[in-house]
């Protein structure tokens, strides 16, 4: 089994945030990881991938798209590729 390959180094994190997409409510969210184009979120909800969606925090705002989603446990990680 090979080692997973990233075009980026990821670095954990820690902060919340709101995940929000068009005409849906805001999903909280913890930061897991981070990288120079992308996060990783933990959240209670699934957001489906190729969801455009905008990430608040107290320090920043950011758009991106959903690539991905999988349950861990009783949440789901979700990739943002950051635009």
């Amino acid at each position: 089994m090979g080692q997973e390959q990233r075009r980026e180094a990821r670095l954990r994190s820690r902060g919340e945030v709101v995940i929000t997409r068009s005409g849906m409510p805001g999903v909280r969210a913890t930061v897991y990881d981070t990288s120079h184009s992308g996060l990783g979120l933990l959240a209670a909800s699934d957001i489906p991938a190729g969801s455009i969606v905008s990430i608040e925090s107290h320090l920043m705002v950011a758009d991106g798209v959903v690539r991905y989603s999988r349950p861990v446990e009783d949440q789901f990680l979700i990739g943002v590729a950051l635009k």
